[in-house]
């Protein structure tokens, strides 16, 4: 899934944030997203499997869910005036149609504040039974 998000994401028109394929990770304790503000970055799939029904004769029904969380950060003393698209753009990810026949697409929006910067997490969920 994640290079499915980072597919559509290349596709979009986000102004001045840019779509990067590396990773978010740490450098010197600081996520790379906190550096380099206005980059968007896409984390690994996180895979979540819940039983939903379990038979004697080994038939199993199973939620199975992909997660990928998208990071941005900005400057909050003076926010892009495009924040509010980028952000419905990234959102919108969530309509992507992947060959894997998800059923349900969920997405949550979370924002925090790291020293004087703006942090934005959107975590997009794939939902399917099998």
């Amino acid at each position: 899934m994640r290079t499915d998000v980072i597919d559509y994401l290349q596709t979009q028109n986000f102004g001045t944030f840019i779509v990067s394929t590396e990773l978010p990770f740490s450098e010197s304790g600081t996520p790379l997203y906190i550096k380099n503000l206005k980059k968007v970055y896409v984390g690994v799939d996180q895979y979540i499997v819940e039983p939903i029904i379990t038979t004697l004769s080994g038939v199993n029904i199973t939620r199975d869910t992909v997660a990928v969380t998208v990071y941005l950060a900005n400057d909050a003393k003076s926010l892009t005036p495009n924040y509010d698209e980028v952000v419905g753009l990234i959102r919108a990810a969530k309509d992507i149609l992947p060959a894997a026949g998800y059923s349900s697409r969920e997405v949550d929006v979370q924002t925090s504040f790291e020293a004087d910067k703006l942090v934005t997490q959107i975590e997009l969920r794939f939902i399917k039974l099998t």
